[in-house]
């Protein structure tokens, strides 16, 4: 038997020196790890909750204040909105760099962390919107300036707290993945977002929407620090890993609000499965190779274009049964008083032929599903429509959970495998975005299922490749009020990247003869269609024409048309599409464009599309 090579004689060959250096590199290394994993203990963080004065000198005196106020309240971290440090008129950079040399003095007498926005004039009188974080001996750790307003600034990094590492982005910044999420996916526990939101950007239906989500895609804590007073709403609030508020004002009045933040509970669990998907890992690895070394450059493959046309959706939120015969059944029924109403596509839940519960999904043979597959392509070729359904099957001897859709001839226009998969006892997962796509009536469209709405990079980049309806399919069996609440938020995420879309639940099934599984409904239809005109329109106070009624309205995302309740009903919405997807995300990020490049063909249709 042939021995293995001894590595030794490799080491000894090296140089003394490169062993002196190699061992005192692990040595700082092993230095540095020890005292972060000690300090590594709970603290607690203050939100200064401000509005902004005109005057530069009452903005610093009130950020004084506040540092008293969070010491006082024994806060390790003290935060301050966008625009924080600043002043109605031009600020002269000796005056600024005299007021942050009076707040690094502030933070060092407190012995606090400063996370700070400010606000100065820039060449030619362009404001310059920034910030900066201060550790507790007065050093800055951490300047940024915002990429909304400066493109080609440098992508802020993630800074440590007591050993944890945190990141930090300034409001509209959040619409940039790689200053929103590469910094949690290097490592980062706690996401601060200083803001200076509108009064219009709070929507009472959606809460804190961009936060929540943001918290449970990644598993890390989530600051939002905004502005009170006059045409801003208040509204700060932490944000725990699982979802939920720890602590948050209720309104827009001026004020402190402190919470524990224990960074042992951030596991960024979801943030690394993401990470370690098959397709989702190599876009996430190539943002972080981009954002710490640069990369190659990535030509942006063409945008698929659509027809400008109208297209009318029907959202069939049904009540499922645990026997297949019935639920077909009835989808049958629904898809005929879908075309009845003139539809082009009719959408059903997640899982609607077989029902959500464990036993009823492994029970369903090859002969159920197939039978039932051929009676619904059937009687979407008798109602002329397209038909978008929830039904598992088996590849390569493993159960996947997919999408089936079905053109207006019945012939089976793509089969999606569902890629973030919620139950992996019950499911494998699916590695290729490309059977996302299909196309009605020339419109480029993509379907997800379930946890792929968490896991919003996807909605954005089939965005950037074009889709212009997205078809969303859940059967939550999480229900009541603040499940309802966290559902609307996650498809709210997805809604906002230039489509109209469809975002379906299971109806309830209480008082079904055979219930399946538990669910709410809450289904509902969006369009995003026109986010530059009513962004515009609503700096002014304005909304846009016609859809000042809708059932929720938000000029800074997507508009929620109209929701269903809990029982079974169907919904239906027409809207126009436009020529090509309107979301662009690396306008404001020139930096990242290969990456964002590199998203839209890793998640654009097979070829041939």
């Amino acid at each position: 038997m042939m021995k293995a090579a001894n590595p030794l004689p490799v080491l000894f060959r090296a140089s003394l020196q490169e062993l002196r250096l190699f061992l005192v590199s692990a040595s700082m290394l092993l230095c540095l790890m020890a005292p972060q994993e000690l300090r590594a203990e709970p603290w607690k963080v203050g939100i200064a909750q401000i509005p902004i004065e005109d005057e530069l000198s009452e903005n610093l005196a009130k950020i004084l204040l506040y540092h008293q106020k969070a010491a006082d309240e024994a806060c390790r971290v003290v935060v301050f909105p966008e625009g924080a440090l600043s002043g109605a008129s031009k600020n002269e950079p000796a005056d600024m760099e005299q007021a942050l040399a009076q707040i690094r003095k502030a933070a060092a007498s407190h012995g606090l962390y400063v996370v700070l926005g400010g606000k100065s004039s820039g060449p030619e009188g362009r404001p310059l919107n920034w910030m900066v974080t201060i550790d507790p001996s007065g050093h800055e750790i951490l300047r940024y300036d915002k990429l909304y307003n400066k493109p080609t600034a440098a992508m802020p990094q993630a800074f440590s707290i007591d050993g944890s590492l945190s990141s930090a982005i300034i409001c509209a910044d959040r619409w940039l993945r790689g200053v929103e999420e590469l910094p949690i996916i290097s490592g980062a526990k706690v996401s601060f977002e200083l803001s200076d939101n509108f009064e219009a950007e709070w929507i009472p239906d959606l809460g804190w929407y961009w936060y929540v989500p943001r918290a449970l895609r990644n598993g890390v804590y989530v600051v939002f620090a905004n502005t009170a007073g006059p045409g801003r709403h208040g509204h700060s609030a932490v944000i725990g890993p699982d979802g939920a508020a720890i602590a948050a004002s209720t309104g827009n009045a001026e004020e402190l609000i402190t919470a524990l933040i224990d960074t042992s509970k951030a596991s960024r669990g979801e943030a690394t499965r993401r990470q370690q998907h098959p397709l989702l890992g190599r876009f996430w690895n190539e943002g972080l190779k981009i954002l710490t070394s640069g990369s190659d450059q990535i030509k942006p493959p063409d945008q698929y274009s659509s027809p400008e046309l109208e297209i009318k959706l029907a959202v069939a939120q049904m009540a499922c049964s645990r026997k297949v015969s019935e639920n077909v059944e009835k989808m049958k029924a629904m898809i005929r008083e879908a075309a009845t109403n003139g539809t082009d596509v009719v959408v059903f839940p997640e899982l609607a032929v077989t029902g959500a519960r464990e036993e009823d999904v492994l029970s369903a043979d090859k002969e159920t599903l197939g039978k039932a597959l051929e009676q619904i392509r059937e009687a979407s070729r008798q109602a002329g429509i397209h038909t978008v359904f929830g039904m598992p099957h088996d590849a390569e001897g493993k159960r996947r959970n997919a999408a089936f859709v079905v053109g207006p001839d019945g012939a089976i226009l793509t089969r999606y495998d569902q890629l973030a998969v919620d139950r992996p006892r019950l499911f494998t997962a699916g590695s290729a975005a490309g059977a996302m796509w299909f196309r009605v009536k020339g419109v480029p469209a993509v379907v997800s299922i379930g946890r792929d709405g968490l896991w919003n990079e996807i909605a954005e980049m089939t965005s950037l490749a074009g889709a212009q309806l997205r078809f969303h399919l859940s059967y939550d069996q999480s229900t009541g009020e603040h499940a309802s609440l966290r559902r609307l938020q996650i498809w709210a995420n997805v809604a906002s990247y230039g489509t109209f879309t469809a975002t379906v639940n299971a109806a309830s099934p209480e008082g079904l003869h055979s219930p399946s599984a538990s669910a709410d409904g809450g289904s509902a239809l969006w369009e995003d269609l026109q986010p530059r005109v009513e962004s515009r329109l609503a700096s002014k106070g304005e909304k846009r024409e016609g859809y000042e009624d809708l059932e929720i309205y938000s000029p800074w995302s997507a508009n929620c048309i109209v929701r269903a309740g809990k029982r079974e009903q169907v919904i239906y919405s027409t809207q126009r599409v436009n020529r090509n997807n309107e979301h662009r995300s690396a306008r404001f990020n020139p930096a990242m464009a290969s990456w964002y490049a590199l998203g839209a063909r890793l998640f654009g249709a097979r070829p041939g599309f």
